[in-house]
């Protein structure tokens, strides 16, 4: 077979399933339009049961997205954005942990950091942290660099990885 035989093939429209009802010869279910029946039961079960778990997950995946979607709204809400000029050091600290936490969501909800700065400009802080936003992880030689001179920057937050 040829490249134009292939292309041939490949560019027929689909055609209909030849039964408008197969049936498993094991149990007798009825399972909807196809070329052929099925001899055991595994053989309809399986990817019926495969396919109703892929939803499930993407159902758990959906619904984990928004459970952290809210829970990262929540927490911009609470921060304390005025937690680098903090005089304590303990409020301080605990500024970082928090933060650290709603750059972890971000990641992960907010990617370009409209919510973040949405959230730090209603704070009225006068040095509120800035999101995380990678542009970019192209490789960028900065030439003093020991070892092959080479590293990660993110162009928009400047920190290396």
């Amino acid at each position: 077979m040829n490249a134009a035989d292939v292309k041939y093939w490949v560019n027929q429209p689909a055609t209909a399933p030849r039964f408008d009802n197969v049936s498993c010869s094991q149990c007798g279910k009825d399972c909807g339009p196809g070329n052929h029946g099925f001899s055991h039961c595994v053989d309809h079960v399986i990817p019926t049961n495969v396919r109703r778990i892929n939803e499930e997950r993407e159902a758990d995946e959906a619904f984990e997205r928004v459970e952290a979607l809210r829970l990262y709204q929540r927490l911009l809400k609470e921060a304390d954005w005025s937690y680098p000029m903090a005089q304590d050091h303990h409020k301080w600290q605990d500024g970082v942990k928090q933060f650290d936490r709603l750059y972890s969501l971000q990641a992960l909800v907010d990617a370009d950091g409209a919510l973040w700065r949405a959230a730090a400009e209603a704070s009225k802080a006068w040095a509120a942290p800035q999101p995380r936003v990678v542009t970019s992880t192209e490789p960028i030689d900065l030439g003093f660099m020991p070892g092959n001179g080479c590293v990660y920057v993110s162009k928009a937050t400047g920190g290396t990885s």
